[in-house]
């Protein structure tokens, strides 16, 4: 890994891959699923993970940074030897094994408080999304070496359903992808100890307003509270932006019928509200005129 980049940072990027989480909602389809051993569940995860966090950490512009995993110390051993076999291909991968939760921070503190050597940086990434290849790179560019903990977050990203096929621009401020940055003379903090979604009450906040989309969240089921947010104006067609991830294995979208389909029934109460207003005749025509006026506008 190349240290001559920023010698004053330690950048860690932590992924919780299938450690058991606290006080953690789950959804119908994972919430009686032993995360740590189950082979179908774990199956399913490390293709996500091969197929798209991976090679968007991989080919980061910048490797001045260390990807911590943490995984359980019951995970199979089939599955022990895909790890050991990315870690050979990747040099920036640590995993770790964790015997249960508790030992999570003491873990992550032993290790911050042997190899800091300046400014501490950690950045949360989940084990089925992916990052913009210039994410490490803006990130340390932003670093003002001002004394302050401060969190950085990328506020516009990119939701996509891999079920469905559908693919929409996605501003989230409070999203999973935000990097806490901590000065040298600072208490030791990290992104990890805090919930995403109450870390901005915390600490102050410097939004990065780039236009590209700088994360990559996955929709398929599986995922724990994810659920697409459908509009017209947001949804993407052109998928080569896959790319831009690390991604290219580039699927073709949905059909654009049906993608107007999709939003226009995006929740159930949608279809109920406009069947009970219309019925099912003026709603049938209102439906395809929507789409004919969407269809001839050409790419949105």
């Amino acid at each position: 890994m190349d240290k001559n980049f920023h010698a004053n940072i330690n950048h860690y990027i932590i992924t919780r891959f299938n450690i058991t989480l606290r006080d953690q909602m789950l959804n119908n389809q994972v919430d009686k699923i032993d995360v740590n051993t189950d082979e179908k569940y774990l199956q399913y995860r490390f293709s996500l993970f091969e197929e798209y966090t991976i090679p968007s950490i991989k080919n980061q512009s910048n490797k001045n940074f260390d990807w911590i995993v943490l995984f359980s110390d019951k995970t199979p051993q089939k599955f022990k030897n895909k790890i050991q076999y990315i870690q050979a291909e990747l040099p920036n991968f640590r995993p770790i094994f964790l015997k249960s939760t508790d030992e999570l921070e003491i873990i992550l503190e032993d290790i911050f408080k042997q190899e800091r050597t300046g400014t501490l940086v950690t950045s949360r990434l989940d084990n089925d999304d992916a990052l913009s290849l210039n994410y490490i790179q803006l990130i340390q560019n932003n670093i003002e070496n001002n004394g302050k903990t401060e969190l950085l977050v990328f506020p516009n990203g990119i939701q996509f359903d891999l079920k469905k096929r559908v693919m929409t621009r996605y501003y989230f401020p409070n999203n999973h992808f935000s990097t806490l940055i901590c000065d040298q003379n600072n208490k030791l903090e990290t992104i990890l100890g805090y919930n995403h979604m109450e870390i901005v009450n915390h600490f102050e906040v410097r939004f990065l307003s780039e236009e590209i989309p700088m994360w990559l969240e996955l929709v398929h089921g599986g995922n724990i509270l994810n659920r697409m947010f459908l509009k017209f104006s947001i949804l993407v067609f052109d998928f080569s932006i896959l790319k831009k991830f690390g991604i290219l294995n580039v699927i073709p979208p949905q059909n654009r019928a049906i993608t107007y389909l999709l939003v226009i029934f995006n929740r159930p109460i949608n279809a109920y509200q406009i069947l009970s207003k219309y019925g099912i005749k003026k709603t049938v025509i209102k439906i395809f005129i929507k789409i004919f006026n969407k269809l001839s506008k050409g790419a949105i």
